[in-house]
């Protein structure tokens, strides 16, 4: 299925690639790596919910969206940190 939204696609394959670079995570790091597959899922919800809303609440999905990617951001900072990726 095509996206309308390049954002929804490039989102989507980034999932892709995340997922493929982080399924050697330790076990020990399981923790991480389920708060980095489940911010970019809910990012990418959110990127739908902001897309379809068309009121107020459009402004508050778009916010969760920044929130989403300061959140990966932040995880993925961390991995680097600890020399997992």
């Amino acid at each position: 299925m095509k996206d309308k939204l390049l954002i929804i696609t490039k989102i989507k394959n980034t999932i892709e690639y995340i997922d493929k670079t982080i399924s050697n995570f330790p076990n020990k790091e399981s923790d991480l790596k389920s708060r980095i597959i489940n911010t970019m899922y809910n990012l990418l919800e959110n990127t739908y919910y902001g897309n379809i809303n068309k009121d107020e609440n459009r402004r508050v999905y778009q916010n969760k969206v920044v929130i989403n990617l300061r959140m990966l951001d932040y995880y993925l900072k961390l991995s680097m940190n600890k020399k997992i990726i």
